[in-house]
């Protein structure tokens, strides 16, 4: 039955020699087995080509012919593609989705983040001039606590001078003091002597 189908293809085929002036004989059908079976397009090729007999190697071994068809690329691999094993392409593909992609949460907790962020570098910038603030306080106090300290012991030893220049001062009046006592001690002596003598 794959004979009579090729029939006629074959018989458009014939030729009529000049020099005999009959026909020749059509030359045998291929096998059915050198259809392509996989590829229907492959029908495509001229009549001649088809007609023309073929050697027993290339009739046993069936030529597909891959005409417009898409070249074979990798399949798009969907979120609900499962990752196996053997498929790094797809792992591959799936942990940069999942690390470019962010969910609202997580859109959230980084805004939530970076207001904590700006928050926390306020609070550090205001603790920054807090410490300045404080250290100019401690060295202003520390040396206006130099300052007094000094100014106690030149007060106090100022005192103790003064006390010893009082001191002194009390003691050379005391003893002019007394030394003027003596002297009238003596002239009265004197004075009652001579009162004595002249009654006598």
């Amino acid at each position: 039955m794959a004979a009579e189908k090729n029939a006629p293809e074959t018989n458009e085929s014939e030729e009529v020699s000049s020099t005999n002036g009959r026909t020749t004989p059509p030359p045998p059908p291929p096998p059915a087995t050198t259809e392509p079976v996989s590829a229907p397009d492959s029908q495509t090729v001229s009549e001649n080509e088809s007609s023309t007999p073929q050697p027993p190697s290339q009739q046993q071994q069936p030529k597909i012919r891959l005409r417009q068809k898409t070249p074979i690329t990798a399949p798009r691999i969907q979120d609900s593609t499962p990752i196996t094993v053997g498929d790094p392409a797809a792992a591959l593909q799936r942990t940069m989705e999942a690390l470019y992609e962010a969910s609202p949460d997580m859109e959230d907790n980084n805004e939530e983040i970076r207001k904590l962020d700006t928050q926390l570098d306020k609070l550090n910038d205001y603790m920054d001039r807090v410490e300045e603030r404080l250290k100019e306080h401690n060295t202003r106090l520390t040396q206006m606590l130099k300052e007094q300290k000094e100014e106690r012991e030149k007060r106090r030893q100022s005192f103790h001078e003064r006390m010893q220049v009082n001191r002194q001062e009390d003691d050379d009046f005391q003893n002019q003091l007394a030394a003027l006592l003596n002297k009238v001690d003596m002239s009265r002596r004197r004075a009652t002597v001579v009162e004595n003598s002249s009654e006598s």
